[in-house]
Parts: structure tokens; C-alpha cells; sequence
């Protein structure tokens, strides 16, 4: 089985047999199936990170408007953004157990939500072999702010009396959006993240 080895720039055999490719190598390889065909790969890039699926041509560049087949986003863009979405809920805790809804509410609208999901969706989408459970993170990520939402409407709404029981539900959702959030951002290889870091400092120091 051939699999795209993340941080790597030379294929080699892993064990186990597998023979783990290196971005560099997947590209000339697409570059040369691709001159053969006589469509030419765009050299434009929206990433930098050297060996890591993070960069796209630009969208509909191969295959007549039809899509690169990359990734539009990639780590260097959506980890810093999911972990933005676990950084965000202690204060959100905080909000709630002083009653302070309207931050809550606003955190988990629908408009922010379908955005939590694209953010998810796409993360998932380059998460390779673990891809399938970072969708399901992402299912529970959205059925638990589905119920926040409709709990914060009903208090601010006057349906349901603030403080407990309804403080308690809601700090209960935020640990579980809390637990989701971690246990995604544990799918991701240590070599991405440490080179997701070089990245956004080489990007503070210009």
C-alpha cells in the first residue's frame, strides 16, 4: 500500500512494508503524469511548509476548472484554527458560570457553528488515515453545540430559569466540546505540529 508520509521529502520503507512517499516525490510524480498528458502543474502555492500536504494550486487550475486535487487549506492554516476553537472555552466556562450568556450564545449561532463544521470538515479532510475519526469528532462536536444552543436559548429566551440546572448542562457541553477538540487535535502527527510552529515563526520573524 502506498500512503503520503506527512513531514517527509524522500520515500522509504516504514515498518510493516509500507512504502511512505514524500510530498516532493508525489508532486514529480503528478508533474510527470501530468506532462505526459500534456497538462502543466501550476507552480503557485498558498503554502510554504516544506514535505507537508499544506498548499493547493489555484482552484480549478488542472483538469479544465474541475479542482486541483489538493487540499484548499492546510495545516499551517486549520490547526491553528481548531486549536483557536479549544482555546476559546475557558472563557466560555467562565461566561457561563456567571451567567453571562450572550458571549455563548454568540460562540455557538448557526452562522458560527456552520463555520466550527467547515473548519472540522476540512481538518478531517487531510488528516489521512484517521480521517474517518475526525469526521465523527466532528459529528459530536456539532450534536454538542446543537444542544448548547438550544439550552442558552431557552434561558435567554426566559423558557428555562438561569443558574443551575441549567449552568451545570451547559459547562457539562463545554467539557465534551472540550474532550472532542482534544482528542482531534491528538490525531495530528507530532511532526505537523512541530513543523506548523518553524512555520508561524519563520512567518513572526519576517
Amino acid at each position: 500500500m502506498v500512503r503520503v508520509g506527512l513531514g517527509l521529502t524522500r520515500g522509504h520503507m516504514a515498518a510493516g512494508g509500507q512504502y511512505l512517499v514524500g510530498r516532493r516525490d508525489l508532486s514529480a510524480g503528478l508533474a510527470l503524469v501530468l506532462g505526459a498528458a500534456g497538462v502543466s502543474l501550476p507552480t503557485a502555492a498558498h503554502g510554504y511548509v516544506e514535505g507537508l500536504p499544506l498548499y493547493a494550486p489555484s482552484s480549478g487550475s488542472l483538469g479544465g476548472g474541475v479542482g486541483s486535487g489538493f487540499p484548499d487549506k492546510g495545516f499551517e492554516t486549520l490547526l491553528p484554527q481548531v486549536e483557536a476553537m479549544k482555546a476559546n472555552i475557558p472563557a466560555l466556562r467562565e461566561a457561563v458560570a456567571r451567567e453571562d450568556w450572550a458571549p455563548v450564545a454568540a460562540a455557538f449561532s448557526a452562522e458560527a457553528s456552520l463555520q466550527a463544521g467547515r473548519v472540522l470538515g476540512d481538518y478531517a479532510g487531510i488528516l489521512g488515515d484517521e480521517a474517518y475519526t475526525a469526521i465523527g469528532l466532528k459529528a459530536q462536536f456539532l450534536a454538542s453545540s446543537k444542544k448548547l444552543a438550544a439550552l442558552v436559548l431557552a434561558v435567554s429566551s426566559g423558557g428555562r430559569p438561569s443558574g443551575d440546572p441549567s449552568t451545570s448542562e451547559a459547562l457539562a457541553q463545554l467539557s465534551s466540546l472540550n474532550r472532542i477538540l482534544e482528542e482531534l487535535l491528538a490525531l495530528t502527527p507530532p511532526v505537523v505540529v512541530e513543523q506548523v510552529r518553524t512555520y508561524e515563526k519563520r512567518l513572526a520573524a519576517q
